[in-house]
């Protein structure tokens, strides 16, 4: 972000009753005197494919300026909807979507302003006049914020630095992706599994021995999962297990990107997303593929789709 010379800067303090007012860093705000923010205590909730009218996101938020939230205003939300498939495969612009003003923030226990509010999926869906029966798995909701102050200025996403969003001192809350997702139960994919690899492999080989693994949750999403296995066991090159995540996304398993395989050539050796993911069934979790690229191309050999088979035991 380029910052003007002539702007004032104002450092940030967090209130702390019980360690008295230490400043955090302070950040800069383009062409205004002061900054406002909110910061985001907690969130909770998903938008389940199978759930419209139930879904909701919760959170909770305390506002920041330079008079501890006082000279805040109002805080103002909008929504768009990026499709992955859904309503027809169109996207939505933002729209208005709820407006909260000081009247109703309430002082918490550090003396700050604070809020709570949920926003519901059904009512995201209304205000842009989106079908529910027509979405996908992987279509998105972007929820974005501004704050707005008494003295007439206001403040969003672009006009705010990267320290103020991504800090988990700060963790100023201007923007909620709600990805639709389809929930089940915790019981389900996981525990033990036969886990074998396919026909098709890379240059060195089987990139995993045949073997019994144990599939896991994984903290902070309910539809991820994952394992770990010894890369190119059979090379005994002697590295440890690589843990390997995956999102069950209704009905298509997609691997995250950028994993670390344990080892590398040059750069490193990464599985990523295939091209084409395998599919799934929900509804049956006792046997499972997963399609991983594994990357070579780190090693000057072509990346390959690998196919594992998960079988429970």
């Amino acid at each position: 972000m380029k910052y003007i010379k002539s702007i004032m800067v104002i450092a940030i303090a967090a209130w702390v009753s019980s360690c008295g007012e230490p400043e955090l860093p302070f950040d800069r705000f383009e062409d205004v005197n002061y900054g406002a923010y909110a910061r985001r205590l907690a969130q909770s909730g998903s938008f389940d494919y199978f759930n419209v009218t139930g879904s909701t996101v919760n959170v909770e938020v305390e506002f920041y300026d330079e008079d501890k939230g006082q000279n805040i205003e109002r805080y103002e939300w909008t929504v768009r909807f990026i499709s992955n498939g859904g309503n027809g495969g169109n996207d939505v612009d933002p729209v208005a979507f709820a407006t909260f003003t000081s009247g109703e923030f309430a002082p918490n226990g550090d003396g700050l302003p604070g809020l709570s509010f949920s926003f519901g999926m059904q009512a995201a869906l209304d205000a842009m006049g989106i079908d529910g029966a027509s979405l996908t798995a992987g279509d998105l909701f972007r929820f974005d914020a501004t704050v707005h102050k008494s003295d007439g200025t206001s403040f969003t996403l672009d006009n705010t630095g990267t320290n103020i969003i991504s800090s988990a001192s700060f963790a100023a809350l201007f923007r909620l992706d709600m990805p639709v997702v389809c929930l089940f139960e915790d019981t389900k994919f996981v525990g033990s599994y036969a886990m074998t690899q396919g026909a098709v492999t890379g240059a060195f080989g089987a990139a995993f021995e045949d073997q019994d693994v144990t599939v896991s949750l994984v903290d902070g999403s309910p539809t991820k999962r994952s394992f770990d296995a010894i890369y190119l066991e059979a090379l005994a090159i002697g590295n440890g297990p690589a843990t390997i995540i995956f999102d069950l996304v209704c009905n298509i398993v997609v691997p995250d990107a950028s994993q670390n395989s344990g080892l590398a050539c040059a750069g490193g050796i990464a599985f990523n997303p295939p091209a084409t993911p395998a599919a799934f069934n929900i509804d049956d979790d006792s046997s499972f593929d997963v399609i991983i690229n594994e990357g070579l191309s780190d090693c000057g050999a072509a990346d390959t789709d690998i196919t594992l088979t998960f079988t429970k035991n």
